[in-house]
């Protein structure tokens, strides 16, 4: 009987150490599982970082691109502005009998003219086709296309003659 208490002894010390293994590699597991999740933590903390740092970069280039485009427009009113004036000079001087007109000084910078339409400023009357007409041909559009604009919004009979005024005689007339 010696022999089956030699190997109760033995299995009973398989058996313990067999324990202390899986205790060994429990403990190793928790181990590798808390490095693993302190790891994704550092990574997540890195990552919010990264974001937000791209965040702020967007963020400043945006206000930058914003505050070009908000000077851009303010010069492009500027422009159109002293646009309108010189169109309405120029109206003003191809009436009939009028003296040639002084020069009107440019709004200051970030002052800007009247919306009101221009045909509306230029006085009412037979100027406003014309001035309409010198719009569409500054815009590009087509002798025709400006006289049936003529035609449809001013009731103007003739627009020929107008337009023969901006663009000058037709070479198919």
């Amino acid at each position: 009987m010696r022999s089956e208490s030699e190997l109760r002894r033995s299995v009973s010390e398989a058996t313990a150490r067999i324990q202390e293994i899986i205790d060994a590699a429990e403990r190793v597991a928790e181990e590798i599982r808390a490095e693993a999740e302190a790891e994704a933590d550092r990574y997540l903390a890195e990552r919010r970082r990264d974001a937000d740092r791209l965040v702020e970069e967007r963020a400043r280039s945006l206000e930058e691109l914003s505050g070009l485009l908000t000077e851009r427009a303010r010069y492009v009113q500027e422009q159109v502005g002293a646009l309108a004036g010189a169109l309405e000079r120029t109206v003003a001087s191809l009436r009939p009998g009028a003296s040639p007109p002084s020069p009107e000084p440019r709004p200051p910078a970030g002052e800007v003219e009247s919306a009101e339409p221009l045909h509306t400023r230029a006085g009412g009357g037979a100027e406003e086709p014309l001035l309409r007409a010198t719009q569409m041909a500054v815009e590009g559009t087509e002798r025709a296309e400006i006289e049936r604009t003529l035609r449809r919004e001013f009731g103007v009979d003739e627009p020929n003659a107008i337009v023969d005024r901006i663009l000058g005689p037709s070479g198919g007339e």
